[in-house]
């Protein structure tokens, strides 16, 4: 029967979440584009971010305004919604089909600097 632990080699490359506001900053950056009153048909893009060796968080929210709806952790209506949303802290990013974005608007929309010395 196959082992069902994973491999060593994967478990060797893990990173464990970093703690404090530096490894979880908030989102406060602007919306951008257009901020639709429904969130509508969305493609999903994984991103991570790693930063002295440790994972940090992309948080929920990135993309969207108040008053914000929560069901198990996870922002289930919002205000108005723009073309790059997180709902959760996972680095799934939702994108608005036909938006042409970079890695820049996602820091951007997050409110950090994102630059060739600093994630």
């Amino acid at each position: 029967m196959p082992s069902q632990a994973p491999p060593g080699q994967l478990l060797a490359q893990a990173r464990p979440i970093g703690r404090g506001p530096a490894f979880q900053p908030p989102a406060e950056g602007p919306v951008l584009g257009r901020c639709a009153p429904e969130l509508g048909s969305r493609l999903g893009v994984h991103v991570e971010v790693f930063a002295a060796d440790r994972v940090v968080l992309i948080p929920s929210g990135i993309g969207t305004k108040p008053p914000l709806g929560f069901l198990s952790g996870r922002i289930s209506s919002a205000g108005c919604y723009g073309r790059l949303v997180t709902l959760d802290p996972t680095g799934l990013i939702l994108v608005r089909p036909g938006t042409r974005a970079v890695l820049a608007d996602l820091f951007r929309s997050w409110g950090e600097r994102l630059t060739s010395r600093r994630v």
